[in-house]
């Protein structure tokens, strides 16, 4: 399969709304084999974070017991699993869609573009939205005795239907105001085909026809108007629409030269009261969010509305902004006004009937209300709002939290009120919806300057640079505002992405930031925020006094806290990521009622994954208060260390096994945690918890590629180790500290192999050489426990030194087959096979090719079975078997991006290029080597990098391209200085031919030939023979290269390459009037 295509043919497409397909690739998938196979597809399509098994069978079979229902779950998801592969994840808890893997959904596409185009009013966005509803969601599929699938179905058609009702809506006002009459009308009729009955609609279309000089027909549509209400809803058209008709009979709306909107009511309408102040900068970002509140004051008629989230998030000014975008667009939902009710000033309170009363008064005060003594306020206050329709704002209620059951009582007794509130804290009543306020999204990827520079600029929009980055985006708008002339050079950028991450996206960090720049550089701010989160101060009076500090806002939350609740806060801060439930409980003796509180006031929040963490600057403050306290901060480091190394040694089997990917997933998704674990385990000389959590951390390190973190974490371990060690062998027996050797034996013989695949040959030596030294000395270490250090370096030195590799290889092999160790058994059998490879010994090879793959399938890892697999796709490419090798190496490469080996991908990529190469297709193989070189890049796996670099040099000096094979073999080799297998390849040679650099081709094979017979490396002595009997020939030396090459050809351990060259130049020798096959 091509790489270019490869992301095209492997991608899940779904097509949801109107006509279903399903589609993989250009495959479309007619059956699943069961309608509920198909129907689990589509759950798990729109449903966010996937579902759990329980989930699932309750919404497919609810009639049934559940053990007949799992039962049936497991045959239909693994349908699913043969026709999507691994599109579909499936764990033992957990259903859902890969959406690592290319994928498309034209639900998700509608849901996102409609999101942009209600933000943008862009018609051309907006018309491509709508476009994409075709039809109702999964129109005309229907699922017998599944009710609550069916109820889902409904309730997913009824809300699709009316997003793009509410896009339409929202399109045909932008047409009228942008006069844009045929689009316009087109949208309206679209509107009236999914709501017959919609009078507003029917106005619209009404007036549109007049404005495009359609009197007649806009007449008409009146009487259409009059019938589908008669029909649908039994009534008559309202006197509004009635109005309009009678203004359009009479001509007002007749145009004779260019079209105005007229009003669609018999009187102008009255424009909604509000107290929104115009603000003084423009607002970035936020789309979604102002999306999302938007559609629940629109389609979803939410009553109360909170926005959470800790102090300097932006919830007032997201709340403020939502309310100017309803007044301007939604303004006729509440004709007695939209009024912001601002509680910063008023004094905290926890007695309910205290809290609720201020809160009352500040609504009456807002409202124009006029609350006295006598009758309970909050019975005047409804009897001042029953009749109103309004939006009411509260802003920033948490320190009168006690009094939200007032805000209860007025909302169920005026039905017509509607409320947005700010809060670090949820107001925990019946009808509240709430949205989290998260940070402002950071880099994802460089921002190009121009972009910047152009959104700095008055005027210009935005959104380009927000979808780059709120964040710098905010930064560079704020900056822009304070000084007209600011402009982002390349140090200039580089400090604000690096100011917006140290205050972690949080707005007012930005506000204060910025501040400073009439005295300070962006660089200068960066250093200052770096040394001390407390610079972020400002003296800007339009700012509240509660906002002019970063430490001033947290105080006030802290302040909030029961004295519980504030020590649970400092020692959480020991976390520096997310974290689990269980850890906090282990940890820091947090439970989840306390967690929950946490949460409640906005200082603790919840990813997808329901994992807890705290924004950066709460954190830091928090640290701040339990750094205070050294003895218990200690203490929590120990527990913390404990915890996480016990979280890699419980993963440490299913690393090994067939849970390989499962296990790497929740090691990542940790990966923060334990390296500080492991930096606290050191600090402290854990060294029992690093000695049973290397092996798991180290095995993960390979999986991921992660060779430089590697080499660095388990150096610092080796040299707490050792100066522990050496210090207990002067003060007491040896043997009192046997594990702290035995730990830092193993670690040297990691580091070894880390090396070597960082491309350090030396370095990779020197560190097997000291893991062995150390074991080999120590009392405790019988041949068991030095059996993994040898593997290791037999697998180092098998690429170049391959009899020693075969005595390393083959000490340790009875140990492993002793201790039962089914992780390194396999991969010792496939680094033999891969020794007598080099050596051209193919059948003993393969022989022991087979023997790790039947250990790797006996024990289901996908590491070993990948290794295996790839083993027998190189023996095959040296027989000649190239269809053989693809099937192999495309096997090889389906495990080892199955299971996430992302240093096991980059080889892979390189033998299937290598594999395209030999069989002539070039373009296929220059693709898989650039993949390669990409992915060894990305993870610094020089090996796989320097290997790709050579096959594209052979894939150059194949095609007459000399030049280019030349830079390409000598980067390979300069990326593996040292002895590696590189340096032990004929081709460079053949390439120098080409170039007529005879002198240097006849030392360089020469080289390569002594080297190879020194080492028993007989495929490069053979080739490396023939590259200098042609050259002898060539210039009339020697009569002997016809018997070379018989020699060559027929002997066992020559490569199909070489036979190849061989008749080439046998072609040459034969036909001297052919182009020459090699320049001498």
């Amino acid at each position: 399969m091509s790489i270019s295509n490869f992301e095209n043919s492997n991608k899940l497409r779904l097509k949801l709304l109107g006509a279903i397909e399903v589609k993989l690739g250009d495959i479309v998938i007619a059956s699943f084999g069961s309608r509920k196979a198909q129907a689990l597809l589509f759950y798990l399509a729109i449903i966010d974070g996937g579902c759990t098994r329980d989930t699932a069978a309750a919404l497919l079979w609810p009639d049934m017991p559940d053990k007949k229902a799992k039962s049936n779950l497991r045959v239909t998801l693994a349908k699913l699993k043969q026709q999507l592969g691994s599109h579909v994840d499936i764990s033992t808890t957990k259903l859902s869609l890969n959406r690592q893997l290319p994928y498309e959904s034209d639900v998700e596409t509608f849901r996102k573009r409609l999101a942009t185009s209600l933000h943008q009013r862009d018609l051309k966005e907006s018309e491509a939205a709508i476009a994409l509803y075709k039809g109702e969601f999964l129109q005309g599929f229907h699922l017998h005795n599944a009710a609550p699938f069916e109820e889902w179905v409904i309730q997913q058609r009824e809300h699709l239907r009316m997003l793009a009702i509410q896009g339409l809506e929202s399109l045909v006002n932008d047409c009228l105001e942008q006069k844009a009459y045929a689009a316009g009308l087109n949208a309206a009729r679209q509107l009236l085909q999914l709501e017959p009955w919609h009078e507003n609609a029917h106005r619209q279309v009404m007036l549109l026809l007049a404005l495009s000089n359609q009197r007649v027909a806009a007449l008409n549509h009146f009487e259409l108007c009059r019938r589908q209400l008669q029909n649908e809803l039994g009534v008559d058209p309202s006197p509004d629409t009635v109005a309009l008709y009678e203004r359009i009979k009479a001509g007002e709306y007749e145009q004779s030269g260019k079209a105005t909107v007229q009003p669609t009511t018999a009187h102008p309408p009255q424009p909604t009261p509000h107290n929104l102040a115009s603000p003084l900068t423009d607002f970035v970002g936020r789309t979604a969010e102002l999306a999302f509140i938007q559609q629940q004051f629109g389609e979803y008629a939410c009553r109360l509305l909170t926005i959470l989230g800790p102090g300097g998030m932006g919830k007032s000014s997201l709340a403020q902004q939502a309310a100017r975008l309803l007044l301007q667009l939604q303004g006729d939902q509440f004709p007695h006004g939209i009024f912001i009710v601002s509680l910063l000033g008023i004094d905290s309170s926890t007695d309910p009937a205290e809290a609720g009363d201020a809160i009352l008064m500040a609504m009456a005060e807002a409202t124009g209300g006029d609350l006295r003594g006598g009758a309970p306020y909050l019975t005047q206050l409804i009897a001042h709002l029953r009749q109103s329709q309004l939006l009411l704002i509260l802003d920033n209620m948490e320190h009168l939290i006690a009094g939200a059951q007032h805000i209860a009582e007025l909302l169920a007794q005026a039905p017509h009120v509607r409320m947005i509130v700010t809060s670090r804290t949820r107001l925990r009543i019946k009808g509240e919806t709430t949205l989290v306020l998260g940070k402002l999204s950071l880099p994802s990827a460089p921002i190009p300057l121009g972009l910047l520079n152009a959104a700095a600029n008055a005027g210009v929009d935005l959104e380009p640079a927000q979808q780059n980055s709120e964040a710098v985006a905010m930064f560079v708008q704020r900056a822009r505002a304070m000084d007209p002339r600011f402009t982002v050079d390349q140090e200039t950028l580089a400090a604000i992405v690096h100011i917006c991450v140290l205050v972690d996206g949080l707005p007012l960090g930005i506000e204060l930031a910025v501040s400073w720049l009439h005295a300070l550089t962006c660089v200068q701010i960066e250093r200052e925020i770096e040394r001390d989160l407390d610079f972020l101060t400002t003296d800007l009076l339009n700012l509240p006094p509660a906002q002019r500090a970063l430490r001033t806002v947290f105080e006030r939350s802290w302040g909030l806290l029961e004295s519980a609740e504030q020590i649970t806060l400092a020692k959480l801060a020991i976390f520096p990521a997310t974290f689990q439930p269980e850890a906090a409980q282990f940890v820091a003796n947090a439970p989840l009622s306390s967690l929950a509180k946490l949460v409640n006031h906005s200082l603790l929040l919840v990813n997808s994954s329901g994992a807890y963490f705290m924004h950066r600057s709460v954190r830091e403050f928090a640290l701040a208060k339990l750094s205070a306290q050294p003895e218990q901060f200690v203490e929590l480091q120990k527990r913390y260390a404990r915890f996480y190394l016990d979280f890699i040694v419980q993963r440490e089997h299913n690393i090994k096994g067939i849970q390989y990917a499962t296990a790497i997933e929740q090691l990542t998704l940790q990966l923060d945690n334990i390296r500080t674990a492991w930096e606290y385990a050191i600090t402290y000389e854990m060294f029992d918890e690093l000695h049973t959590s290397h092996e798991g951390l180290a095995l993960y390190y390979e999986g991921r590629g992660y060779y430089k973190e590697g080499v660095d974490r388990f150096n610092r371990a080796i040299r707490a180790a050792e100066t522990r060690a050496k210090q207990a062998n002067e003060t007491a027996p040896n043997n009192l500290y046997e594990n702290v050797w035995l730990l830092t034996g193993q670690l040297y013989a990691a580091v070894g192999w880390y090396y070597a695949r960082l491309g350090q040959g030396a370095e990779a030596e020197q560190a097997l050489q000291s893991s062995l030294t150390i074991l080999q000395n120590r009392e405790r270490s019988a041949a068991d426990a030095i059996a993994p250090a040898l593997l290791n370096w037999g697998l180092v030195v098998s690429s170049y030194a391959p009899q020693r590799a075969l005595t390393m290889l083959g000490k340790c092999i009875a140990p492993l087959t002793r201790t039962g160790d089914r992780w390194r058994l396999p991969i010792a059998w496939t680094a033999l096979a891969g020794t007598h490879w080099l050596m051209g010994n193919y059948h003993t090879a393969d022989i022991c090719c087979r023997e790790g793959e039947r250990l790797a399938q006996k024990h289901g890892g996908p590491y070993g079975m990948e290794l295996a697999l790839q083993m027998l796709g190189r023996i095959a490419i040296a027989r000649g078997r190239y269809h053989l090798a693809a099937e192999y190496l495309q096997a090889s490469f389906e495990f080892a991006q199955r299971g996430a080996l992302k240093p096991q991908l980059t080889m892979a990529l390189y033998w299937q290029g290598e594999s395209c190469r030999l069989c002539g297709q070039m373009e296929q193989a220059q693709l898989y080597y650039k993949r390669s070189i990409d992915l060894a890049k990305t993870i610094g796996h020089t090996m796989a990098h320097a290997s790709a670099l050579w096959g594209q040099g052979c894939l150059a000096e194949g095609q007459g391209n000399y030049v280019a094979a030349k830079e390409y073999f000598l980067h390979s080799q300069a990326l593996t200085a040292g002895g590696q297998w590189i340096h032990l390849q004929p081709q460079l040679g053949w390439a120098l031919l080409g170039l007529g650099e005879v002198a240097q081709a006849r030392q360089y094979f020469t080289d390569v030939a002594s080297r190879a017979a020194a080492n028993s490396i007989i495929p490069a002595l053979l080739d490396a023979q023939l590259g200098l009997a042609y050259i002898e020939h060539s210039q009339g030396s020697s009569p002997a290269l016809q018997k070379v090459m018989q020699t060559v050809r027929e002997h066992r351990s020559s490569t199909e390459e070489t036979r190849s060259r061989i008749n080439k130049i046998a072609s040459k020798i034969e036909n001297p009037k052919t182009a020459a096959v090699y320049s001498t």
